[in-house]
């Protein structure tokens, strides 16, 4: 869970993308090759000199197909599970504090 305490003027929104959808979307074939893989995600090999806006913007790939853009207000609670949600906080407020505090649940642990 992300809890905003201080949110700037303008900016700061949080894109969520649904991975069970895209997943859904793929072909018969595509799933077929991909059920029974596992993923690790990770940013380590990520071109630190680009934002992540900057790398949507170059791939061409519409950002917007399955996710939602959530506008952060002071008290704004947001929960996601990240086995199945994507999230990127868009950073277009600069010059500007966003404080949130970050609340993680003790859960089942992911397959």
């Amino acid at each position: 869970m992300l809890l905003a305490r201080e949110v700037p003027p303008f900016g700061g929104d949080t894109l969520f993308a649904n991975m069970y959808l895209a997943f859904d979307s793929l072909s018969p074939g595509l799933k077929k090759l991909l059920e029974g893989l596992k993923a690790v995600n990770s940013s380590t090999k990520a071109d630190a000199s680009m934002t992540r806006e900057d790398i949507v913007k170059s791939s061409g790939k519409d950002s917007k197909k399955f996710t939602c853009r959530f506008s952060w207000q002071p008290g704004s609670l947001a929960l996601w599970d990240n086995r199945c949600a994507q999230h990127n906080p868009v950073n277009d407020y600069h010059g500007y504090r966003r404080l949130m505090h970050r609340i993680t649940l003790a859960g089942d642990v992911p397959a």
